[in-house]
C-alpha cells in the first residue's frame, strides 16, 4: 500500500488498550460487515486468480497487537 501511505500518510496510532483491541477485533472476526456495491468487481479486478493461491508476495509483518 505505498501509493496510498505516499498520498494520505500512515494512520496515527490508535489509543487502544488490549482489551478494547479485543472486543473490536471479536466483532470484525463475527460479523459480516457491509460491503460497498462496488467492492465485488473492485476485488476481482485485482485479484482475478483469486486469494490463498500461495502466488502472491506477502509484505509486511502482519499486525502485532502485542
Amino acid at each position: 500500500m505505498r501509493g496510498a501511505i505516499k498520498q494520505f500518510n500512515v494512520m496515527p496510532r490508535q489509543p487502544f488498550n488490549m482489551d478494547e483491541l479485543i472486543k473490536i477485533l471479536e466483532y470484525i472476526y463475527n460479523n459480516d460487515i457491509e460491503k460497498p456495491e462496488w467492492f465485488e468487481n473492485h476485488f476481482n479486478d485485482e485479484h482475478p486468480k483469486g486469494m490463498g493461491n500461495g502466488q502472491g508476495k506477502r509484505r509486511g509483518r502482519g499486525m502485532n497487537i502485542n
